[in-house]
Protein backbone atom coordinates (compact mmCIF):
# COMPACT_ATOMS: atom_id res chain seq x y z
CA UNK A 1 0.00 0.00 0.00
CA UNK A 2 2.76 2.14 0.63
CA UNK A 3 3.64 1.91 -2.78
CA UNK A 4 0.35 3.95 -4.03
CA UNK A 5 1.99 7.51 -2.53
CA UNK A 6 5.12 6.66 -3.46
CA UNK A 7 4.16 5.78 -7.26
CA UNK A 8 1.63 9.68 -7.22
CA UNK A 9 5.03 11.36 -6.20
CA UNK A 10 7.39 9.26 -8.85
CA UNK A 11 4.71 10.73 -11.63
CA UNK A 12 4.69 14.21 -10.29
CA UNK A 13 8.37 14.24 -9.99
CA UNK A 14 9.16 12.24 -13.72
CA UNK A 15 6.78 15.49 -15.29
CA UNK A 16 7.64 18.37 -13.90
CA UNK A 17 11.32 17.82 -13.49
CA UNK A 18 12.46 15.14 -16.31
CA UNK A 19 13.37 12.86 -13.57
CA UNK A 20 13.06 9.29 -13.85
CA UNK A 21 12.26 8.93 -9.88
CA UNK A 22 14.43 6.60 -8.70
CA UNK A 23 16.29 9.12 -6.48
CA UNK A 24 13.32 9.36 -4.73
CA UNK A 25 12.14 5.30 -4.96
CA UNK A 26 15.93 3.73 -3.91
CA UNK A 27 15.97 5.13 -0.47
CA UNK A 28 12.39 5.06 -0.11
CA UNK A 29 12.31 0.96 -1.18
CA UNK A 30 15.56 0.28 0.83
CA UNK A 31 13.62 1.68 3.88
CA UNK A 32 10.84 -0.04 3.09
CA UNK A 33 13.01 -3.42 2.46
CA UNK A 34 14.49 -3.05 5.72
CA UNK A 35 11.71 -2.65 7.98
CA UNK A 36 10.27 -5.68 6.59
CA UNK A 37 13.13 -7.51 7.88
CA UNK A 38 15.39 -7.77 4.71
CA UNK A 39 19.52 -7.60 5.09
CA UNK A 40 21.00 -4.63 4.43
CA UNK A 41 22.47 -5.51 0.90
CA UNK A 42 19.80 -7.26 -0.59
CA UNK A 43 17.36 -4.36 0.22
CA UNK A 44 19.76 -1.72 -1.22
CA UNK A 45 19.98 -4.17 -4.33
CA UNK A 46 16.36 -5.32 -4.48
CA UNK A 47 16.02 -1.63 -4.35
CA UNK A 48 17.59 -0.54 -7.00
CA UNK A 49 16.68 -3.00 -9.26
CA UNK A 50 12.61 -2.45 -8.65
CA UNK A 51 13.29 1.39 -8.94
CA UNK A 52 15.09 1.07 -12.52
CA UNK A 53 11.91 -1.17 -13.79
CA UNK A 54 9.45 1.67 -12.61
CA UNK A 55 11.01 4.12 -13.99
CA UNK A 56 9.99 2.73 -17.57
CA UNK A 57 6.78 3.82 -17.85
CA UNK A 58 7.42 7.52 -16.15
CA UNK A 59 10.05 7.94 -18.78
CA UNK A 60 8.18 7.07 -21.92
CA UNK A 61 4.67 8.86 -20.83
CA UNK A 62 6.79 11.75 -19.72
CA UNK A 63 9.04 11.81 -23.00
CA UNK A 64 5.54 11.53 -24.65
CA UNK A 65 3.49 14.46 -23.81
CA UNK A 66 7.11 17.02 -23.30
CA UNK A 67 7.34 15.79 -26.79
CA UNK A 68 3.72 16.89 -27.85
CA UNK A 69 4.47 20.32 -26.51
CA UNK A 70 7.56 20.49 -28.19
CA UNK A 71 9.98 19.85 -25.45
CA UNK A 72 12.30 17.53 -26.53
CA UNK A 73 15.82 18.53 -28.22
CA UNK A 74 16.07 15.09 -30.69
CA UNK A 75 19.04 16.16 -32.28
CA UNK A 76 20.85 16.33 -28.55
CA UNK A 77 19.48 13.14 -27.44
CA UNK A 78 20.94 11.21 -30.79
CA UNK A 79 24.14 12.42 -29.75
CA UNK A 80 24.57 11.61 -26.36
CA UNK A 81 22.48 8.29 -27.00
CA UNK A 82 25.91 6.05 -28.10
CA UNK A 83 27.37 7.23 -24.89
CA UNK A 84 24.44 6.58 -22.73
CA UNK A 85 24.16 2.85 -24.17
CA UNK A 86 27.63 2.66 -23.14
CA UNK A 87 27.53 3.58 -19.69
CA UNK A 88 24.48 1.76 -18.95
CA UNK A 89 26.60 -1.51 -19.41
CA UNK A 90 29.77 -0.20 -18.16
CA UNK A 91 27.40 0.67 -15.12
CA UNK A 92 25.37 -3.12 -14.08
CA UNK A 93 28.61 -4.40 -14.70
CA UNK A 94 30.15 -3.09 -11.80
CA UNK A 95 27.32 -2.50 -9.62
CA UNK A 96 27.91 -5.31 -7.70
CA UNK A 97 31.67 -4.90 -7.51
CA UNK A 98 31.75 -1.31 -5.84
CA UNK A 99 30.72 -0.06 -2.46
CA UNK A 100 27.29 1.51 -2.33
CA UNK A 101 27.70 3.45 0.55
CA UNK A 102 30.73 5.33 -1.01
CA UNK A 103 28.91 5.99 -4.56
CA UNK A 104 26.27 7.48 -2.40
CA UNK A 105 27.71 9.80 -0.95
CA UNK A 106 29.69 10.43 -3.92
CA UNK A 107 26.19 11.43 -5.63
CA UNK A 108 25.22 12.61 -3.07
CA UNK A 109 27.46 15.50 -3.26
CA UNK A 110 27.36 16.12 -6.86
CA UNK A 111 23.77 16.94 -6.28
CA UNK A 112 24.24 19.47 -3.59
CA UNK A 113 26.86 20.85 -5.93
CA UNK A 114 24.29 20.91 -8.73
CA UNK A 115 21.36 22.16 -7.12
CA UNK A 116 23.80 25.20 -5.15
CA UNK A 117 24.76 25.97 -8.73
CA UNK A 118 21.16 25.56 -10.33
CA UNK A 119 19.49 27.58 -7.53
CA UNK A 120 21.77 30.50 -7.69
CA UNK A 121 22.28 30.75 -11.52
CA UNK A 122 25.77 30.37 -11.20
CA UNK A 123 26.97 30.46 -14.87
CA UNK A 124 24.86 27.42 -16.44
CA UNK A 125 23.15 29.88 -18.99
CA UNK A 126 26.25 31.52 -20.12
CA UNK A 127 28.17 28.66 -21.98
CA UNK A 128 27.14 27.59 -25.55
CA UNK A 129 30.06 25.41 -26.56
CA UNK A 130 29.47 23.17 -29.18
CA UNK A 131 30.78 19.80 -27.90
CA UNK A 132 32.73 17.48 -30.09
CA UNK A 133 31.51 14.10 -30.94
CA UNK A 134 33.75 12.05 -28.21
CA UNK A 135 32.88 15.05 -25.61
CA UNK A 136 29.45 13.64 -25.81
CA UNK A 137 30.32 10.27 -25.81
CA UNK A 138 31.80 11.01 -22.50
CA UNK A 139 29.24 12.88 -21.08
CA UNK A 140 26.83 10.44 -22.15
CA UNK A 141 28.40 7.45 -20.69
CA UNK A 142 29.02 9.08 -17.93
CA UNK A 143 25.31 9.75 -17.13
CA UNK A 144 24.42 6.03 -18.42
CA UNK A 145 26.95 4.65 -15.78
CA UNK A 146 25.71 7.00 -12.65
CA UNK A 147 22.21 5.93 -14.14
CA UNK A 148 22.83 2.30 -14.10
CA UNK A 149 24.49 2.16 -11.14
CA UNK A 150 22.32 4.23 -8.98
CA UNK A 151 19.17 3.09 -10.38
CA UNK A 152 17.92 6.42 -11.82
CA UNK A 153 16.52 8.03 -15.10
CA UNK A 154 19.62 10.68 -15.19
CA UNK A 155 18.02 13.74 -14.95
CA UNK A 156 19.94 14.89 -12.25
CA UNK A 157 23.11 14.83 -14.40
CA UNK A 158 21.40 15.36 -17.94
CA UNK A 159 19.60 18.91 -16.90
CA UNK A 160 22.18 20.50 -15.31
CA UNK A 161 24.64 19.32 -18.78
CA UNK A 162 21.87 20.86 -21.34
CA UNK A 163 21.17 24.04 -19.24
CA UNK A 164 25.19 24.29 -19.52
CA UNK A 165 24.93 24.13 -23.25
CA UNK A 166 22.28 26.90 -23.44
CA UNK A 167 18.98 24.50 -23.75
CA UNK A 168 16.37 26.17 -22.23
CA UNK A 169 14.85 24.53 -19.07
CA UNK A 170 11.76 22.72 -20.57
CA UNK A 171 13.51 21.37 -23.26
CA UNK A 172 16.25 20.64 -20.69
CA UNK A 173 13.95 18.84 -18.88
CA UNK A 174 12.11 17.48 -21.97
CA UNK A 175 14.75 16.09 -23.31
CA UNK A 176 15.97 14.03 -20.04
CA UNK A 177 12.95 12.54 -20.09
CA UNK A 178 13.57 11.29 -23.40
CA UNK A 179 17.04 9.98 -22.86
CA UNK A 180 15.26 8.11 -19.77
CA UNK A 181 13.52 6.07 -21.98
CA UNK A 182 16.73 4.00 -22.79
CA UNK A 183 18.16 4.21 -19.50
CA UNK A 184 15.23 2.55 -17.55
CA UNK A 185 14.76 -0.08 -20.57
CA UNK A 186 18.14 -1.09 -20.69
CA UNK A 187 18.75 -1.12 -17.28
CA UNK A 188 16.27 -3.43 -16.25
CA UNK A 189 16.49 -5.55 -18.52
CA UNK A 190 20.50 -6.13 -16.55
CA UNK A 191 18.36 -5.91 -13.35
CA UNK A 192 16.58 -9.17 -14.46
CA UNK A 193 19.52 -10.64 -15.14
CA UNK A 194 21.13 -11.21 -12.21
CA UNK A 195 20.09 -13.24 -9.87
CA UNK A 196 20.75 -13.98 -5.80
CA UNK A 197 18.84 -16.51 -3.50
CA UNK A 198 16.07 -14.33 -2.93
CA UNK A 199 15.05 -15.34 -6.14
CA UNK A 200 12.37 -18.07 -5.60
CA UNK A 201 10.50 -15.36 -3.33
CA UNK A 202 7.14 -14.74 -4.82
CA UNK A 203 7.14 -11.40 -6.98
CA UNK A 204 10.89 -11.02 -7.50
CA UNK A 205 12.33 -11.72 -11.01
CA UNK A 206 15.89 -11.14 -10.97
CA UNK A 207 16.60 -8.59 -8.52
CA UNK A 208 12.98 -6.69 -9.57
CA UNK A 209 10.11 -6.73 -7.27
CA UNK A 210 7.30 -7.49 -10.55
CA UNK A 211 4.15 -6.44 -8.14
CA UNK A 212 5.69 -3.28 -7.00
CA UNK A 213 6.81 -1.88 -9.92
CA UNK A 214 3.14 -2.65 -11.50
CA UNK A 215 1.48 -0.40 -8.34
CA UNK A 216 4.05 2.49 -8.97
CA UNK A 217 4.23 2.40 -12.63
CA UNK A 218 0.34 2.22 -12.12
CA UNK A 219 0.03 5.17 -10.00
CA UNK A 220 3.13 7.31 -11.53
CA UNK A 221 1.31 6.98 -15.23
CA UNK A 222 -1.78 8.81 -13.88
CA UNK A 223 0.05 11.55 -12.03
CA UNK A 224 3.06 12.35 -14.14
CA UNK A 225 0.24 14.19 -16.48
CA UNK A 226 -0.11 16.40 -14.29
CA UNK A 227 3.68 17.39 -13.75
CA UNK A 228 3.88 18.02 -17.10
CA UNK A 229 1.79 20.13 -17.48
CA UNK A 230 3.03 22.35 -14.43
CA UNK A 231 6.45 22.19 -16.35
CA UNK A 232 5.27 24.37 -19.31
CA UNK A 233 2.87 26.42 -17.19
CA UNK A 234 5.64 27.62 -14.58
CA UNK A 235 7.85 30.66 -14.57
CA UNK A 236 11.52 29.34 -15.71
CA UNK A 237 13.16 30.95 -13.57
CA UNK A 238 10.68 29.16 -10.58
CA UNK A 239 10.93 26.09 -12.27
CA UNK A 240 14.70 25.78 -11.86
CA UNK A 241 15.08 26.79 -8.57
CA UNK A 242 12.32 24.58 -7.72
CA UNK A 243 14.38 21.73 -9.26
CA UNK A 244 17.63 22.59 -7.40
CA UNK A 245 15.77 22.12 -4.36
CA UNK A 246 14.25 19.03 -4.84
CA UNK A 247 18.06 18.02 -5.90
CA UNK A 248 18.78 19.14 -2.26
CA UNK A 249 16.19 17.10 -0.67
CA UNK A 250 17.11 14.24 -2.64
CA UNK A 251 21.04 14.74 -1.62
CA UNK A 252 20.10 14.60 2.26
CA UNK A 253 17.82 11.86 1.68
CA UNK A 254 20.83 9.81 -0.25
CA UNK A 255 23.18 10.70 3.14
CA UNK A 256 20.97 10.08 5.57
CA UNK A 257 20.11 6.01 4.04
CA UNK A 258 23.99 5.59 3.74
CA UNK A 259 24.12 6.42 6.67
CA UNK A 260 21.95 4.36 8.34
Amino acid sequence: MLCIPLGACVGLIAGLFGLGGGAVMVPSLTLLFLWQGMNANDAVHIALGTSMASIVMTSWVSMRQHHAKGGVRWDIWRQLLPGVVCGIFLGTFLVFHLDGRYLSWMFACFMAYVSWNMFFSVRFERHHHGLKRWHLLTVGSGIGSISALLAIGGGTMSVPFLRWQGVNMRQAIGTSAALGVPISCLGTFAYMMFSNHHSEAMGLWGLVNIPMVLIISGVSRWTVTYGVAWAHRLDEQRLKRLFAVLLMVLSLNMIYVSSG
